[in-house]
Formats: structure tokens, C-alpha cells, sequence
């Protein structure tokens, strides 16, 4: 079936938002969407040896409530971009270390100078360096109801798209039912809820870190193996 997945462009997401991109004919990246804090738009996690995890984080200028996140303008990027490669560190021993730190380079060197340029060619850049094949779009490039709630956009989407499958992260089954998909002709269906594990050298496993994490330690064509292994789960 036509698959179609939308959400947030987010800073190097954890491995779980790269299901949705395996799993696609196209992803839209929510671009658009109201910018809110504390959230994963402008922050994720990797490893720290001393306390489990630390944030890596891209800051952004005081903007109004409900600015979308493509007007969201960064603070300092090459602050950002030196503090983030400085952090990455302590990965020097990880097999797969100057190729993830090309990526990071290249998010930087390849991306304006509002939050969702720079997240989404983090996301892009990651999905082209797994081999990923999906096409990507972008919400703010679409005529849709940006007034009605959230179902009502996520059916403008797939209308607009021709969507025959929507596919969501797991955490949409709180707002989502698949009955009213199957009024729009649409089925509706999930990425797998559980983590993907993988080798870390010896070093202690951390789930739901960003895929940057996993880049370091596994090889491209691993992981895009252990995403096709994965599969999906209607609702």
C-alpha cells in the first residue's frame, strides 16, 4: 500500500522516527507545526560515560507562542555546531567516528540559519548515509487546513499526497483510531514500539538515544538491515 508518515522535523532523532522513513513512500516533515519547548525540536541525547546520557542541543532565539518551526530562528550555529562536535568526542574509538562527524559537519555547512533547515538535513543527510529510500516533502510547501485539529490535517496530508496507508510512531495510538481513517478510505498503522539494540564495543547499551549513537558503532548497510527486519503494525 502507499505509505505516508508526517511529524516534526526533530535534531537528530532517536533510531524510532527512521521507521517511519524505512516504512514510507513519502514523508512530509511537519515543518510548519507551532515550535514548543522542552520538546525534541531543538534537543536530543547521546551517550555520557558519567551520568548515562547528556543533551546535545541547538539553540534558538525567543520567539512568540505558536511560532512555526520554520521561522524559528537559531541563536548561534556555529556555537551550536562547535560545542555539538566537542561532545561527540568521546566517540573517538567508535568504528564509524570521522564518517558521523563528516555528517554533522555537513548538517551544519548545508543548512540555513532557522531551526528546521538545520533539523531537517540532520534527518535528510542520516536516512541518505542508511541508503533509506523515501521521498520527503514538506507540510509549509502544501495548501492544507492548518485550522482544524490535528486529525483532520494529518487526512489533508494523505489526501494531498494519495496516501492509501498513514503511518505513525506508536505514541499516536493515543490519538488515533483507525475508524476514522477507514471513513477517508485510509488504513492506518504503527512502527514497532520496542528499540533497536545493537553492538557498542563493550560499552554500556542506552535506548532511544540519537541515531548519531548508533552511527558511530554500526554500519550503514547494518542498519538499514535491522530497519527492513522491522516492520509495522496496523492499528
Amino acid at each position: 500500500m502507499y505509505t505516508v508518515s508526517l511529524m516534526q522535523p526533530y535534531f537528530f532523532p532517536y533510531l524510532g522516527y527512521f521507521d517511519l522513513l524505512s516504512n514510507s513512500d513519502v514523508f512530509v516533515f511537519y515543518d510548519d507545526a507551532a515550535f514548543s519547548k522542552n520538546g525534541w525540536y531543538n534537543r536530543n541525547r547521546i551517550y555520557n560515560p558519567s551520568r548515562e546520557w547528556e543533551y546535545i542541543r541547538l539553540s534558538v532565539r525567543k520567539s512568540p507562542l505558536q511560532t512555526p518551526c520554520n521561522l524559528v530562528a537559531l541563536a548561534d550555529k556555529d556555537k551550536d555546531r562547535a560545542k555539538l562536535l566537542q561532545q561527540l568526542g568521546q566517540y573517538k574509538k567508535a568504528p564509524f567516528y570521522q564518517p558521523v562527524m563528516d555528517l554533522v559537519e555537513k548538517t551544519f555547512a548545508n543548512s540555513d540559519d532557522d531551526l528546521a533547515s538545520v533539523t531537517i538535513t540532520s534527518v535528510e543527510l542520516c536516512a541518505n548515509y542508511i541508503g533509506l529510500d523515501c521521498q520527503v516533502k514538506k507540510s509549509s510547501e502544501m495548501t492544507y487546513d492548518q485550522n482544524g485539529n490535528a486529525l483532520s490535517k494529518v487526512l489533508d496530508i494523505c489526501k494531498i499526497t494519495q496516501a492509501e496507508r498513514y503511518l505513525n510512531v506508536p505514541g499516536g495510538r493515543a490519538l488515533y483510531s483507525s475508524g476514522d481513517f477507514d471513513k477517508e478510505g485510509l488504513t492506518l498503522a504503527f512502527t514497532q514500539s520496542n528499540a533497536i539494540q545493537y553492538d557498542t564495543a563493550g560499552r554500556d547499551f542506552v535506548p532511544y538515544l540519537s541515531i548519531l549513537d548508533a552511527l558511530m558503532w554500526v554500519s550503514p548497510d547494518v542498519l538499514k538491515q535491522k530497519f527492513s527486519q522491522r516492520g509495522t503494525l496496523n492499528a
